[in-house]
């Protein structure tokens, strides 16, 4: 529960926290303005995969209505925004201004490429991830994938992992152009090119314009 000026922390339960919230009187008028309700994480429970890495957040008390949780969706999708233009600049040595800019001039191939190289490094992640036993290694790599998703933030050795994946990749089915392409987008994703143009980076390709 949020006291005013930091998180408290009241029991633990999994049964009918609905119930508890409202006899407590969470909410306006009440102890606490607002509660949580959060409990254990398990990403891989659609393949029947019961393995525990970390908690999540279930629920909000008082329940947000439709306005608040449609405030929220909408203030994401800036964040998300906010946290590439903060990745290109820091990453590519750029100013925010000139990160947007390269964004809104790539276009969306180049948008594309970006989403190629992250998430080719989440591939191997979660490849790395589930063959892990439960522990704390494994729920590490599922921080880092959380990180690289949300915040664009990717491990150090990230591409290092990206490429040893791809390598185990290109005696299957994926064709070599495809590989080729796809560690051009981990280089990009991982170190924007000083002049993209010279580089032929797509998006800035004379094709692409």
């Amino acid at each position: 529960m949020w006291t005013g000026t930091s998180w408290r922390t009241l029991v633990w339960t999994d049964w009918q926290t609905g119930i508890i919230a409202q006899n407590l009187g969470i909410g306006v008028g009440g102890p606490c303005e607002w509660a949580e309700a959060w409990g254990p994480r398990h990403p891989d429970r659609d393949m029947h995969d019961w393995t525990q890495e970390g908690r999540e957040l279930r629920e909000r008390f008082p329940e947000p209505t439709f306005e608040e949780r449609i405030q929220r969706i909408n203030a994401a999708r800036p964040a998300r925004e906010d946290a590439l233009v903060d990745a290109l600049a820091e990453r590519g040595g750029l100013t925010r201004e000139q990160a947007a800019a390269r964004l809104a001039q790539g276009g969306e191939k180049y948008r594309e490429l970006l989403n190629v190289g992250q998430a080719s490094i989440a591939r191997a992640l979660n490849t790395a991830r589930r063959a892990l036993p439960e522990g704390p290694e494994r729920t590490a790599i599922r921080h880092a994938l959380d990180d690289l998703t949300v915040r664009h933030l990717p491990p150090a050795d990230a591409e290092r992992i990206a490429g040893a994946r791809l390598n185990s990749e290109i005696e299957a089915e994926r064709a070599p152009e495809v590989t080729a392409w796809c560690r051009r987008a981990v280089a990009e994703y991982i170190a924007p090119a000083p002049d993209p143009v010279a580089a032929g980076i797509d998006g800035f390709r004379p094709q692409d314009t």
